[in-house]
């Protein structure tokens, strides 16, 4: 996948969303008609027409962005690497329950991908906290859509294991802002700083060393050709590590932006 296949798929997802919005105004309409019954129709469809007409103008904006990013790429730049071997990422998402949240290299071209492996369908109609109560298995796939390594999300750790269920790392949250990693004898602390709001966070090893950046409403120039939303958030790594210090980051990441409004 590409930066500008995914805008396209966003596209027609609010398209489908707007259209899907008619339907309760259409259901109260008819229903007053063949009951025979005065109902308060604009006030009943209002908030479901004004819902429908943001939705559509989304489409829009996301068609807008599909055609100026289409951009042809040769068989070795769709090849892509594995976000654990890249140094700068971008993250965008597309709707789930929790969180599926697809990695993209400054390219425009997809390596990775994070996402629930438990996307039921009913999930949808949970209220948030009742799902947020259930034990959550989050996949960690490759840009081929291979399955690498799995967070298994608890109240207060995170396990990764590989996709064979081999334990890899395990993460104990200290505090809201303070994790305690743990890779098979190997024990680092690492706390977020940084401010949430605009999304401008660090992660910190103990000495004060940054680990990765996380950073919204700034990119490169020469990157805004594939990527139309200037909000989009940049990772940055900022130290040359193992496969398992990145994948505890990853796993952070995920902690960060699972429920969360993106």
């Amino acid at each position: 996948m590409t930066i500008h296949q995914y805008y396209k798929h966003s596209a027609a997802a609010s398209l489908n969303g707007s259209l899907l919005f008619l339907i309760p105004p259409g259901l109260i309409l008819g229903i007053s008609l063949w009951l025979k019954i005065q109902l308060p129709i604009l006030a009943l469809v209002a908030p479901f027409l004004l819902l429908s007409f943001f939705s559509y103008q989304k489409h829009l904006l996301l068609e807008e962005r599909s055609r100026s990013s289409a951009f042809s790429f040769n068989d070795e730049q769709l090849q892509g690497k594995s976000p654990l071997s890249e140094d700068q990422l971008l993250l965008t998402f597309l709707p789930a329950p929790s969180l599926r949240m697809l990695i993209f290299n400054p390219h425009g071209i997809l390596v990775g991908e994070i996402k629930d492996l438990r996307f039921w369908k009913w999930r949808w109609l949970l209220p948030y906290f009742l799902d947020k109560s259930f034990p959550a298995h989050y996949g960690f796939y490759n840009g081929h859509n291979q399955l690498a390594a799995i967070f298994k999300v608890k109240k207060n750790e995170i396990i990764i294991t590989d996709s064979g269920q081999t334990e890899i790392a395990r993460i104990k949250r200290n505090s809201m802002k303070s994790f305690h990693i743990d890779m098979n004898g190997e024990r680092i602390n690492i706390h977020l700083t940084g401010s949430t709001v605009f999304t401008d966070i660090h992660y910190l090893w103990t000495d004060g060393t940054p680990e990765i950046s996380l950073r919204k409403g700034w990119m490169p120039l020469d990157w805004s050709k594939h990527f139309k939303d200037p909000n989009t958030p940049v990772v940055t790594f900022n130290s040359k590590d193992s496969q398992k210090k990145r994948l505890a980051m990853f796993a952070l990441l995920t902690l960060y932006y699972c429920y969360s409004n993106h």
